[in-house]
């Protein structure tokens, strides 16, 4: 899975829910990159799943909830940059 789909949870997470000390969270748990990204990097679709559950310390979502709230916006966000090259 691409570095920028990571990216983009973190950001989204980070930004709606206001958490400060997120990137915390993430840096002291057990994920193999230790929540390091690069937008062309390559990350195993496992650490998808441990990142979605990190959010439960604070986020009353469940997984599946917060997978298709983060799908609704990186789609969106897509489709918005392609109708701008489209121009």
């Amino acid at each position: 899975m691409r570095g920028v789909v990571f990216i983009k949870l973190l950001a989204l997470v980070e930004k709606d829910y206001e958490l400060a000390n997120f990137d915390d969270l993430i840096k002291s748990s057990i994920l193999t990159s230790k929540g390091s990204y690069r937008t062309i990097g390559d990350y195993s679709p496992s650490e998808m799943d441990r990142l979605l559950e990190l959010p439960y310390i604070k986020i009353p979502q469940t997984k599946d909830t917060l997978l298709g709230w983060f799908g609704e916006y990186f789609f969106d966000s897509t489709k918005k940059k392609s109708d701008l090259l489209k121009r």
